[in-house]
C-alpha cells in the first residue's frame, strides 16, 4: 500500500498533527497514536489527488498547496488482523489558513514546536519526520 501524508507547517513554524481515535472508524489501528493528515491511495488515483483528498477528508482543508517530498518512509501495522506493509511518502505543504474540521477518525490535533516532538506517541516514523520538517523548514 501506498500512503500520501501533508506536513502542514503554520506561520509560526509550527507543525500539524492529529490523535488518531480508532474506536470510531473501521480500519483504525492506532488508537490514542499522533500522526499527519493522509492516507492510503486508491486503486488509479494520483498522489496529487489522493494527498489532497485525505487532506479534506481528515482535517476539512480544501487548499492545499503541495510543495516539495520531505519523507520516504516504511511501517507494517496490522489493519483488521492483517499485517500491511506500507509506503509513506510525507510532502511539505501549505495552506490558506483554514480552520481544521477533524473528522471522526481523529479526535484532537496540535500544533507542534520541535521542543514538543518527545511530548506524544505516534503512529509510524512520524517522529522521523517532524525532526526533519523541524530541521528543514521551508527551504
Amino acid at each position: 500500500k501506498i500512503a500520501m501524508v501533508a506536513v502542514l507547517k503554520n506561520k509560526d513554524g509550527k507543525v500539524l498533527i492529529i490523535r488518531e481515535a480508532s474506536e470510531n472508524y473501521e480500519d483504525g489501528n492506532s488508537a490514542g497514536k499522533w500522526t499527519m493528515p493522509g492516507g492510503r491511495l486508491g486503486v488509479g488515483e494520483s498522489w496529487e489527488k489522493g494527498i489532497k483528498r485525505e487532506a479534506l477528508e481528515e482535517i476539512g482543508m480544501k487548499d492545499l498547496q503541495l510543495l516539495k517530498p520531505l519523507y520516504v518512509g516504511e511501517w507494517i501495522p496490522v489493519i483488521q488482523a492483517i499485517r500491511t506493509q506500507i509506503i509513506g511518502i510525507f510532502y511539505l505543504c501549505s495552506y490558506s489558513g483554514e480552520e481544521i474540521k477533524l473528522s471522526n477518525e481523529h479526535d484532537l490535533y496540535k500544533w507542534i514546536g520541535p521542543e514538543e516532538i518527545d511530548k506524544y506517541d505516534y503512529a509510524g516514523p512520524q517522529k522521523e519526520v517532524l525532526e526533519k520538517a523541524f530541521k528543514l523548514g521551508d527551504k
